[in-house]
């Protein structure tokens, strides 16, 4: 931190579990002088066509953003669930013939096999799921289709299922 201002001038993100950092990055040098106000100050290149767009927010939502993810818990605690069971959560997307195969050639039982293969099978009160573990996060999806990530432990995943499951 920069004494006089408050600045942060390093950040450094490693693991509960140690090892190297996993995200560094911190000023080598820095000036608090005032900047020259032609700094702030667009010339497009000749040619160009410029129009005046929204600044509300509430306009520019990516596609798909309408659900909103529940967060449990606060802080570095915070596990956010995520309900992933749409229409094409079990990974087709057209009809299915007596095999499980979709009119697109997914097949769900492979799709599922695919994602059980990146992690460790688990259960408990919400059914079953796969954990899947980084060094900074940790998710479970469960065969519900929700997903509850966080950097939080695995037993605090499953608690976490376990409580939205009664």
């Amino acid at each position: 931190m920069d004494s006089s201002t408050g600045v942060p001038l390093k950040f450094t993100l490693t693991p509960k579990s140690g090892g190297n950092a996993v995200f560094d990055i911190g000023f080598t040098k820095v000036s608090f002088a005032k900047p020259a106000a032609d700094t702030f100050s667009y010339k497009p290149a000749k040619g160009v066509k410029v129009t005046e767009g929204s600044t509300n927010a509430a306009d520019s939502k990516p596609a798909g953003s309408s659900a909103q993810p529940t967060v449990i818990g606060k802080n570095w605690d915070a596990i956010a669930v995520i309900d992933t069971s749409g229409p094409t959560a079990s990974g087709s997307s057209g009809t299915s013939d007596s095999a499980g195969s979709s009119a697109s050639g997914t097949n769900s039982t492979d799709v599922k096999s695919l994602l059980d293969s990146f992690g460790t099978k688990v259960s408990g009160s919400y059914g079953s799921g796969v954990v899947f573990h980084t060094r900074l996060i940790n998710g479970l999806l469960t065969d519900s289709g929700t997903l509850y990530v966080g950097a939080v432990t695995q037993s605090a995943l499953t608690d976490a299922a376990n409580a939205a499951a009664k």
